[in-house]
């Protein structure tokens, strides 16, 4: 595939760096839009989803360097990588932007929940998008299989970078999530214009997206620790947790339905 995206000498642009900064710019503007049509204050929901981007990459950097600071003291220039698949470096990062944004609500309190939903969609977006690059770069790659659309990747910068096997029959795991995300998007946004009570979106997009991380990953060709003797991965039960905040948030009725802006219909 196309795991360089543009060189120039020594400096290179990652096809997946890219799609991973469009997919963000693309999920900035969409909220822009949902935050209005939920009759929200875009530019303080602009502003919470920036600090949460903001806080999730610098934490998930303070991780990389504490953890291998030999290597960029040595070479400072790959703190510049956008992406990482390291669970130690994703939990640092989550942890860090999820204080950075408890701390921005405490200073200034929206309604959590219409927050949520409206961030559910440009979120998957940015996902779906990621996921593409992801496929160009050979990140994230699928098992073995014997299925017609089987891909193969001859790139040694996707074996480098990613240890993506060579000239293998794959699935296109990547593409298959992508390929949900995307109309996930399209079926929250659906959903975003009708009405609905507070959470109904986010509890949606928790469910749906649980499911789809729990199936997709019996495809993938690197598993995260296996648990309770292999019966599942650590991503799974993520999966699972998530399907059941979904069931929760979505399945609440208790709470008063949001009355949706039409003059700013997505």
């Amino acid at each position: 595939m196309f795991p360089r995206l543009v060189q120039f000498g020594m400096l290179t642009i990652p096809t997946q760096g890219a799609f991973i900064a469009l997919g963000l710019m693309l999920a900035l503007l969409l909220a822009v839009r949902t935050s209005r049509l939920l009759a929200l204050n875009a530019d303080a929901v602009w502003n919470f989803s920036f600090l949460a981007i903001f806080s999730f990459i610098v934490g998930g950097r303070v991780v990389l360097f504490a953890t291998h600071w030999r290597e960029y003291a040595s070479y400072p220039y790959l703190m510049l990588a956008i992406s990482t698949h390291s669970p130690a470096v994703m939990a640092g990062g989550f942890c860090i932007a999820f204080a950075a944004c408890a701390v921005s609500l405490w200073l200034r309190p929206l309604p959590v929940r219409r927050v949520l939903d409206a961030l559910a969609p440009p979120l998957t977006l940015g996902y779906g998008l990621a996921c593409v690059g992801a496929f160009a770069s050979g990140a994230d790659y699928g098992s073995v299989t014997t299925v017609p659309w089987a891909v193969r990747f001859h790139s040694r910068y996707a074996l480098m970078w990613n240890g993506t096997p060579q000239d293998v029959p794959l699935h296109p795991v990547q593409l298959y999530q992508a390929a949900f995300e995307l109309l996930l998007c399209g079926f929250l946004l659906f959903l975003l214009k009708r009405n609905h009570r507070d959470g109904e979106i986010c509890g949606a997009w928790l469910f749906l997206g649980g499911i789809s991380h729990f199936v997709f990953e019996f495809w993938r060709g690197e598993r995260g620790p296996e648990l309770f003797s292999g019966l599942l991965d650590l991503t799974q039960l993520l999966a699972l947790l998530m399907i059941a905040a979904g069931g929760i948030l979505y399945l609440d009725r208790k709470r008063p339905t949001a009355q949706v802006n039409q003059t700013h219909a997505v």
